[in-house]
């Protein structure tokens, strides 16, 4: 079992490593040295060294302060996505299809995203887009996709060279 300040402790070291990456890669952007970035964000280039170095943490109003500073929001400035696009896939969708190839005599069931059939039913995760998958109601409300061998057989060469 996990200590939970050794947890705290792993997740403050991300959130510093995030913050520190993402402020030398505004300076970098934006030409700006240490004193002319804590000038803009409205602290001492001394304590803005610090953060970088990881030797200092803000703390909320400095935050604030370093978004404002540098006009992003606090999930731009960890580098945390505001797409709403790259978090669907955390939302589970049921598996409600499966593609029956009867030359093969094969039958797998399908992902609700990408559309590429599943290795194996009852998987948590769609091994190719990521997506999670529900299978609540797989054998109720499945549809059937009947494909030929020969496009089953293009599938399994366009899946296998795109994992490459």
């Amino acid at each position: 079992m996990l200590d939970a300040s050794s947890d705290r402790k792993r997740v403050f070291s991300m959130f510093l490593d995030a913050l520190s990456t993402a402020l030398l890669q505004i300076c970098n952007e934006e030409n700006l040295s240490y004193e002319a970035a804590a000038e803009k964000v409205g602290c001492s280039p001394e304590f803005f060294g610090r953060i970088i170095r990881k030797r200092s943490s803000p703390t909320i109003t400095y935050f604030e302060r370093l978004c404002r500073g540098f006009e992003r929001t606090p999930n731009q400035l960890l580098g945390i996505s505001d797409s709403v696009d790259e978090l669907l896939h955390r939302i589970p969708m049921c598996v409600t299809k499966m593609r029956v190839i009867p030359a093969a005599n094969l039958a797998n069931p399908v992902c609700p995203r990408c559309n590429c059939s599943l290795e194996r039913e009852y998987q948590a995760f769609c091994d190719r887009c990521g997506q999670h998958l529900l299978w609540c109601r797989f054998y109720r409300e499945s549809s059937i996709i009947i494909s030929s061998s020969q496009e089953y057989n293009e599938g399994s060469a366009t899946n296998s060279s795109n994992s490459r």
